[in-house]
């Protein structure tokens, strides 16, 4: 019989976050909300899990790299976990997330705990209702579909694509990554059931994210959404009349018809040709998708980020 005392992920998510993992005496019942297929990695794979306890409102993410685990975990089953790792979260720091290896002892609750699917609107989401919430539960209506553009540098660029949702409560931003970014599965128009996004912010701005958990589906449904002209407070959509003082770092790109990757024209500006350094793929400039990005100094004094895709109506 085991004799470790339990603890809830509230307490676990109160910790300090320790410089490296650390191994927790003591045992934690939850169970799991969603399991991420296997992901290959350099020396192996490795697959998450999104958990909660008693206490829905509150849920953290556990990863492990330790496959034979991947069969003893069933999505909507709870579990008493023993021997497993505190530490920091990968790609914030400051958070923390469980990790299971060979020690972690994994055996079925004698109690089940009654799993809800929760879907949040835009509204709770900018009001930050989510924050203890590793992933949120969204339905939405797809207004608008950004280019795909490639950030960082060759060759640790990836894709990124925005992708702009509303809902009878308001609007927000969907940014994709990577094969994600690069091939979409719906239209302008589309209501989507997305499951397993995550909160970021940016420039002070509220958005969703994908990660690798990520489910996206189109739904055969109508929806009703709030005006854009009069977004409810705390929307990141913002209609307002001024006028731009300045423009600055104005990049054009264009987009492989082969691999979809994004090019700069670099020395080729003057050609009707331009050559993937991806693929090198070489092709007619006409013949692809061109996206523009820049830099604009409205009246307020503020400098915001301009986009192909991005609206305005100029008022003579």
């Amino acid at each position: 019989m085991s004799l470790s005392k339990p603890v809830t992920i509230a307490h676990i998510k109160s910790s300090p976050v320790p410089n490296s993992p650390q191994r927790c005496a003591k045992k934690l019942t939850c169970a799991v909300l969603n399991k991420s297929p296997l992901r290959p990695i350099k020396n192996g794979s490795m697959f998450s899990l999104n958990l909660c306890d008693k206490d829905p409102s509150s849920t953290i993410r556990a990863v492990c790299f330790n496959t034979d685990l991947f069969s003893n975990f069933e999505t909507d089953v709870t579990y008493d976990l023993e021997s497993f790792k505190v530490k920091k979260a990968f790609g914030n720091s400051s958070s923390l997330e469980l990790l299971l290896d060979n020690d972690t002892k994994v055996s079925t609750a004698a109690s089940q705990l009654k799993i809800t699917d929760h879907t949040f609107n835009i509204s709770q989401i900018l009001r930050k209702e989510t924050e203890n919430i590793r992933f949120i539960n969204l339905k939405a209506k797809v207004t608008s579909i950004g280019d795909s553009i490639s950030v960082g540098t060759y060759p640790d660029n990836k894709s990124k694509r925005s992708i702009f949702l509303a809902d009878n409560t308001g609007h927000i931003e969907l940014v994709l990554w990577r094969e994600r970014a690069e091939t979409i599965q719906f239209k302008e128009g589309d209501v989507l059931s997305l499951q397993n996004v995550v909160l970021s912010t940016f420039n002070n701005q509220l958005s969703v994210t994908s990660t690798f958990e990520t489910v996206i589906t189109t739904l055969n449904e109508e929806m009703t959404v709030a005006s854009t002209q009069h977004p409810l407070p705390k929307s990141n959509v913002v209609s307002l009349q001024t006028f731009i003082v300045a423009i600055k770092e104005f990049i054009c790109t264009y987009t492989c018809i082969d691999c979809r990757k994004q090019i700069d024209p670099g020395a080729s500006k003057e050609s009707p040709t331009i050559t993937c350094p991806t693929c090198s793929t070489m092709f007619l400039k006409e013949s692809t998708q061109i996206s523009n990005h820049c830099m604009v100094r409205l009246n307020n004094k503020q400098w915001f980020s301009a986009h192909t895709g991005v609206s305005v109506c100029l008022f003579m």
